[in-house]
């Protein structure tokens, strides 16, 4: 997530020219969460020990560097809640990685969809009728003479 400079993000923003990540423009997720989230953070940083809850692959150990971030385990998009058991303390350096592959299977879906539905398909791919029964089938083509195919040269 590339960081842009910081204008017009809000109103009542007392530092214009600081650095946001440029996925939080245009997006109304901060309009998603419930109204009391900044003590669900704190509440979920507390009970985690302000540490990094991702389990990695390579040691099957947490994470454990220090967390200042609060994800969802479960996504909205994908049917998670704001409850405490679907959330977790992550690192920067994991939440950057979990937010951006969510983001990036999103945008991957979304274009599938727009491609699936804007492309006709070719003449050639599509469904042939079945053949009527009053229709008669053509004759099977005859075996050639030679083995060498049907060019004698």
């Amino acid at each position: 997530m590339g960081l842009i400079a910081h204008r017009r993000h809000h109103r009542r923003c007392r530092r214009p020219g600081r650095l946001v990540p440029s996925g939080w423009i245009g997006s109304d997720r901060r309009d998603t969460l419930p109204p009391n989230w900044p003590a669900t953070q704190l509440r979920i940083l507390n009970r985690d020990f302000h540490r990094c809850q991702w389990i990695r692959y390579d040691t099957d150990k947490r994470c454990l560097a220090p967390a200042r971030a609060v994800d969802h385990i479960v996504s909205h998009g994908e049917g998670g809640g704001d409850e405490d058991a679907n959330l977790q303390s992550l690192c920067d350096y994991h939440h950057n990685k979990k937010s951006g592959g969510e983001g990036g299977r999103a945008s991957g879906r979304v274009r599938a969809a727009k491609a699936a539905a804007a492309k006709p398909l070719h003449p050639g791919l599509m469904a042939r009728p079945a053949p009527s029964p009053s229709t008669p089938s053509r004759p099977p083509l005859p075996a050639s003479r030679d083995s060498e195919g049907p060019f004698p040269f």
